[in-house]
């Protein structure tokens, strides 16, 4: 994709581990496949940034600043180091969730 690089390889393989922990863990598809469409339409939809490198029609007009390294430039916040803090937050809470639905079956 535009703008792809080696951070952002790195970031998409960490969300793809994230995104089968949900799996993994709750044994339903319907929660990675959920998590993976909502920040994909809420991260460039609604909030204006790129996905992956491409560029939606976005609700919201931002502009993006800060260093490349922290907010992933032109490729979007896949290739930035904020996604590292927004996995292992996703990972404890989905976490959480799976003990959720193993204590209402048990």
């Amino acid at each position: 994709n535009p703008g792809a690089s080696a951070i952002s390889i790195v970031g998409i393989f960490l969300a793809g581990l994230f995104l089968s922990l949900a799996y993994v863990l709750t044994r339903q598809l319907w929660l990675p496949i959920s998590l993976h469409i909502g920040r994909n339409f809420f991260e460039g939809v609604v909030f204006g940034f790129p996905v992956s490198g491409l560029k939606p029609y976005p609700l919201i007009q931002i502009q993006i600043t800060g260093p490349s390294l922290w907010v992933g430039g032109d490729f979007g916040p896949e290739a930035g180091l904020i996604l590292i803090p927004a996995l292992i937050l996703g990972g404890f809470l989905v976490y959480f969730y799976s003990k959720v639905i193993r204590s209402k079956h048990a």
